[in-house]
């Protein structure tokens, strides 16, 4: 079969479109057709990529190194064998098709283990099993669970601003006593004051956070995501949930579980917040950033959020904002101490969004 009809995703837009293929020498022929008429795209075979295999039910998925983001799906067996064969096996290997069972065998070892522990050891059992995680296997969980969750996102990419944004994270980088590098990105999110980190080293920042007062108190945040990501803690949850969730199952016979699996989590959630605050004043510290400013982020959000009193204090997956303030000014004394960025830096973060583009992310190579 050397011509084919596909679904193609262009990477830039949700809806796909039903193509036609054809297979060539030279790789993939894609004839796009729109209202403006017909296009030819040549994906090269040598930058071709598979990104999934098929397999019983789920169709194949191709993507091409010099068209990020794009994906052609093949449903077809005979035209899946058509195009094998043109796929530089390195290129099979960057796709990850061969590492996610091996993730999907140690996650269900890790809730086997956790089925036999006593119920309020599942925190400390998952802890320790994210921390022996290979990094490698983080960035797995991130290629084919997290990442598609981000394609298609509005970045925040003025280069001024991507300038500044990259000095703050280098300079925190340097205390944080780690091999590889920090993706920290910045969403169009106006009226979303948040940041988030996700397996393998990626950390979003919602353009609500550059609201606040100072470059310091977004270096503060950013810090308390690394810490984040330092310690494990994402995939720490993501195990200690499985393995509470398969004891219900199995225990109990039911699958609706939420009220439990909070209450048993609260007091792990509270412990990673604490400890990545820990974290995020230390690296600041080290990057000679004083963590005032850190404590000014929790000071803003507590005026964004409000807070809680008395035991709906003790209810919440997060330490209150207030005991959170307490720490950092236990810990904010610092020496010689400089600002993260200049003024005209901090103006230029501030209007990061200025220039903005559907996210993007490089193939990751291992």
């Amino acid at each position: 079969m050397n011509k084919f009809s596909a679904k193609f995703f262009d990477g830039l837009h949700i809806q796909a479109k039903i193509v036609l293929v054809e297979v060539t020498t030279q790789g993939l022929m894609i004839f796009i057709k729109d209202e403006s008429g017909e296009t030819q795209v040549l994906w090269p075979k040598e930058s071709l990529q598979l990104m999934e295999r098929l397999h019983q039910q789920k169709p194949a998925k191709i993507g091409c190194k010099t068209m990020l983001g794009a994906r052609l799906v093949v449903e077809n067996t005979t035209a899946y064998e058509a195009i094998f064969p043109l796929i530089p096996p390195k290129n099979i290997k960057l796709s990850h098709v061969h590492h996610p069972w091996r993730i999907v065998w140690m996650l269900m070892a890790a809730c086997v283990l956790l089925l036999f522990m006593p119920l309020w050891h599942f925190p400390m059992v998952s802890l320790w099993i994210a921390n022996i995680i290979p990094y490698s296997w983080e960035e797995d969980i991130w290629e084919n669970e997290v990442k598609q969750r981000f394609v298609g996102t509005t970045e925040c990419v003025s280069v001024d601003g991507r300038k500044a944004l990259d000095k703050i994270v280098r300079k925190l980088e340097k205390g944080a006593n780690t091999k590889h590098n920090f993706d920290v990105r910045v969403i169009d999110s106006p009226d979303f004051v948040n940041a988030e980190s996700t397996p393998g080293f990626h950390i979003f920042v919602y353009s609500g956070l550059l609201k606040m007062d100072s470059p310091d108190a977004v270096a503060g945040v950013i810090a308390h995501e690394m810490g984040h990501s330092l310690k494990h803690h994402v995939i720490a949850s993501f195990i200690n949930e499985m393995g509470i969730r398969t004891f219900y199952n199995a225990v109990f016979g039911i699958s609706n579980q939420n009220i439990a699996f909070d209450f048993l989590n609260l007091k792990f959630s509270r412990d990673f917040e604490t400890q990545a605050d820990k974290i995020a004043i230390d690296l600041v510290k080290k990057a000679n950033i004083s963590p005032k400013g850190f404590r000014e982020s929790m000071e803003f959000l507590a005026k964004q959020s409000g807070e809680f009193e008395g035991l709906e204090a003790y209810l919440v997956d997060h330490p209150t904002h207030q005991e959170r303030i307490n720490l950092i000014k236990e810990n904010e004394n610092i020496k010689n101490s400089e600002p993260s960025l200049t003024a005209s830096e901090w103006q230029s973060l501030k209007h990061i969004c200025d220039k903005t583009r559907p996210m993007q992310f490089q193939a990751t190579d291992q």
